[in-house]
């Protein structure tokens, strides 16, 4: 989890919140002088209600975020490439295993 961390507070955007939404159940070691420089914070939340996600889908339906490139369909055959290999190497966010494509 710590290199998760990491990469996150790295990428953060001067004046950004970082959210934490995972319970660790070990202390993680935090680079405070990057959150005082970047004049970031990390907030933390337990859980999102159903409305929540409601809010969300409504204004994704509406276009108010560009989700291209979010989620990717890839055949069975592609599972490997495109899949894990693809998700490891960061150069992918979700992928759908769809069995029907060819």
């Amino acid at each position: 989890m710590a290199p998760a961390v990491a990469t996150a507070l790295e990428s953060l955007g001067a004046g950004r919140p970082m959210v934490s939404v995972a319970i660790y159940e070990t202390p993680l070691v935090t680079p405070l002088l990057n959150l005082v420089l970047g004049e970031s914070r990390i907030q933390g939340s337990l859980c999102y209600t159903h409305s929540d996600y409601r809010a969300v889908i409504e204004l994704m339906a509406k276009g108010h975020y560009d989700t291209t490139g979010w989620m990717e369909k890839i055949a069975m055959r592609d599972v490997v490439e495109e899949g894990f290999e693809a998700l490891h190497a960061g150069r992918k966010m979700k992928v759908l295993v769809d069995p029907s494509l060819a």
